[in-house]
């Protein structure tokens, strides 16, 4: 079976970084408008076929910390913005430290 995707995708990121003595701290919102052109036919565990809609938006909100051996992030992110038949809530941690 071949599925096909189309997919354009354009989005921003605002940020503001503050800068102390050891750390850098940014706090970020940033947003997405996605166009799917190609939509396969989904189908959900009962057989039945899903109408996605061909556009729609996703917004996140973050945090990234930085120093001179340690980088830390976290985010959170709603997906399906201006949709009717998606809605998908995430969050991403990251821990970095050089040695």
């Amino acid at each position: 079976q071949a599925v096909t995707l189309g997919q354009l995708s354009t989005g921003m990121k605002l940020s503001r970084s503050f800068i102390s003595e050891s750390a850098t701290i940014e706090p970020y919102v940033s947003g997405h408008l996605i166009w799917n052109f190609e939509n396969p036919e989904l189908q959900d565990v009962t057989g039945s076929t899903i109408e996605a809609s061909d556009r729609r938006g996703e917004a996140a909100v973050g945090l990234t910390i930085t120093s001179d051996t340690t980088q830390f992030a976290a985010e959170a992110s709603y997906d399906g913005l201006f949709s009717n038949d998606l809605s998908a809530v995430s969050a991403k941690l990251m821990f970095a430290h050089q040695f």
